[in-house]
């Protein structure tokens, strides 16, 4: 079951840069956590295959995942963005209606208007708006994109999960696998949108 919102993944090659963007903005540095493996399951969904990676978790609006691979990232345009507002994350696509029914049936978010979805957490911080936003081309964008490239909800079981989001058009789903962050075990799968938005569920299994 989908528990709720986690964060956005923004993927870097100069994480302070990164962090130091994010804190003009009104974000604050939680937590870091560098030399953690990169596990080889998600490397089919990246341009560059790591070997490991930094993660710097920033508190705002919406929590932000730094994530610093050693092999760089990859340049392209971002499909995920927030509004001006920082009240909801836009999702550029080819198929605005496609990517609504996803979230809506698949993910279970409500719809608040015609063109916006919220999943409400039971916690707070649990909770996201999405917004679907048309583009000519849309392009697949890999887990190391330069920017923000992936969504992250928590799930009580992942692969469960990622089984039923295959009945509502989700693809490219990898093996799950486990990682360690500050003692904290979770277990993580990955897999794409109808449209190819990127997106993670992360099960907490065990805390420090």
């Amino acid at each position: 079951m989908i528990l709720g919102f986690s964060h956005l993944i923004h993927a870097t090659a100069d994480a302070e840069t990164a962090i130091a963007y994010w804190s003009r903005r009104g974000w604050t540095r939680a937590w870091d956590a560098p030399g953690i493996p990169s596990a080889p399951e998600k490397w089919p969904l990246m341009a560059c295959p790591a070997e490991e990676h930094d993660l710097h978790l920033l508190d705002g609006p919406v929590r932000i995942e730094v994530v610093a691979h050693d092999t760089g990232t990859a340049k392209g345009i971002e499909r995920i963005r927030l509004s001006e507002d920082r009240a909801i994350v836009e999702l550029t696509t080819d198929d605005p209606d496609l990517e609504r029914r996803f979230f809506r049936e698949g993910l279970r978010f409500g719809g608040d208007t015609d063109d916006v979805s919220t999943f409400s957490g039971r916690l707070p911080g649990w909770s996201l708006s999405v917004r679907p936003v048309l583009v000519a081309e849309a392009e697949e964008t890999p887990l190391d994109l330069e920017g923000l490239s992936c969504l992250a909800f928590l799930s009580t079981a992942p692969e469960e999960d990622a089984e039923a989001l295959r009945a509502h058009g989700a693809r490219d789903a990898t093996g799950s696998f486990g990682i360690t962050v500050n003692g904290r075990r979770l277990r993580v799968l990955m897999l794409r949108s109808p449209t190819g938005i990127l997106i993670e569920l992360v099960k907490v299994e065990a805390k420090p």
